[in-house]
């Protein structure tokens, strides 16, 4: 089976690490460092998760953004979120949740969006 691609954009390791083992069996996920050179390209990627920490890295990304591709936003700043979780295109991930839930939204998110409900993660 060829896996699906995701972009998982996030300038911190540990958790971009962390989200590209708990999903490597199913999905390809290229990881990029940097929001201003994400290479957004529709015909490649099913789906992007960015991670963000900082308001100007979600901003930064959404100038190469064009929408045409799911997206899903895990992000660690209050202010950024509270904007976000308006945004009816963004699949908002609530990061006020412990670890295991974080991946768990992200598993319901992928297969909606990217694997059409095949079974992901054993938690």
């Amino acid at each position: 089976m060829i896996k699906k691609k995701v972009l998982l954009c996030g300038n911190q390791k540990s958790f971009s690490r962390l989200l590209k083992h708990k999903f490597e069996d199913v999905l390809n996920i290229e990881l990029c460092r940097d929001f201003k050179e994400a290479d957004v390209q529709l015909n490649v990627y099913q789906a992007i998760v960015i991670v963000t920490y900082r308001e100007e890295d979600f901003l930064d990304f959404f100038k190469v953004y064009e929408r045409k591709i799911p997206l899903a936003v895990c992000c660690f700043n209050k202010p950024a979120s509270d904007t976000l979780k308006n945004d009816k295109n963004v699949f908002f991930i609530d990061t006020s949740k412990v670890k295991s839930q974080i991946v768990s939204q992200l598993s319901v998110y992928f297969e909606k969006n990217v694997l059409n409900s095949q079974n992901l993660i054993a938690s």
